[in-house]
């Protein structure tokens, strides 16, 4: 019996030694800051290609097309998965307040 009861405060110890190392981690605001994402870099080499793309296309250069085409589908893969994480987030994770809500509502 005693055992169970020193057991359990030290689980109890343990608990709020954990709860206090990660205070910092809980957020004094209403907004919603964002988790580091690949997809600000991903669109941008999409943007490039396309642009390179459609220059070596208008000169004439051999795969320029396809070089244009594939940016095109990476832009358009980025927009779908970044608004995708962006649903999961304001949904699943319930990370977006309504503070946030409403920018989100008003661009």
């Amino acid at each position: 019996q005693t055992c169970i009861k020193t057991l359990n405060n030290e689980k109890r110890e343990i608990t709020m030694k954990y709860k206090e190392q990660f205070k910092y981690l809980k957020t004094k605001h209403s907004w919603h800051l964002v988790d580091p994402s690949p997809w600000p870099l991903v669109a941008s080499l999409g943007a490039f290609m396309m642009t390179s793309g459609g220059v070596l296309y208008m000169h004439n250069f051999y795969g320029g097309g396809n070089l244009c085409f594939t940016g095109f589908i990476i832009i358009l893969y980025v927009m779908f998965t970044w608004w995708r994480d962006i649903v999961r987030e304001a949904t699943f994770e319930e990370q977006h307040t309504f503070s946030v809500q409403r920018g989100l509502r008003l661009g």
